[in-house]
């Protein structure tokens, strides 16, 4: 196999230089989880060296301290939410649940609507849009984040409710909800 000098192999890469990046990014392309998993072991290694990953994390924060960078996560973290709410939403939930130590289960919230499309406490019936997820005995008092804690209710309701326990607000809604105003419609 002949060898090409420097000069010829530099005249080569010009000549043909679309040719290469076009063959290049389709071999990324084809071997995309092997490139990725390289770049990750390559990072891996080099964040056990204590000076590398120094430097790399006060690189991270210079560049993650510009206001053009918080303007953009701003927004790209406002466009997820919106794309995004039913996981957003399953996340900070289970979140808040760890946070006071309960158990945190995977919840199939769609189930638990399609059973009973009305507020549990007041009976109104629901449009799926419109449905609040109230847990009957708040995180706050040591209720659990499962499904038999879980209880479809109105806004108006869930609002009111807060981290009541589910006899003190049913109390309280039994005598016309007087400390706030009486429910709507």
């Amino acid at each position: 196999m002949p060898t090409h000098s420097p000069e010829e192999s530099k005249r080569y890469r010009e000549k043909h230089k679309e040719d290469l990046k076009l063959r290049k990014k389709l071999d990324y392309e084809k071997n995309k989880a092997a490139y990725k998993a390289r770049a990750r072991k390559s990072e891996k290694q080099l964040m056990q060296d204590p000076e590398y990953k120094k430097k790399r994390f006060a690189q991270i924060a210079k560049n993650h301290d510009t206001p053009e960078y918080k303007a953009w996560k701003k927004q790209y973290m406002k466009e997820y939410r919106a794309a995004n709410r039913g996981k957003f939403t399953e996340y900070e939930r289970r979140r808040n649940a760890a946070k006071v130590g309960c158990e945190v289960v995977q919840i199939d919230y769609e189930a638990l609507y399609q059973a009973s499309p009305q507020c549990f406490y007041c009976g109104k019936p629901l449009k799926r849009e419109e449905v609040h997820f109230d847990h009957y005995v708040p995180l706050s008092k040591g209720g659990s984040h499962s499904e038999s804690n879980i209880r479809i209710a109105c806004p108006f309701c869930n609002m009111s409710k807060k981290d009541k326990m589910p006899e003190d607000f049913l109390a309280t809604k039994d005598k016309g909800l007087s400390d706030s105003g009486g429910h709507p419609g």
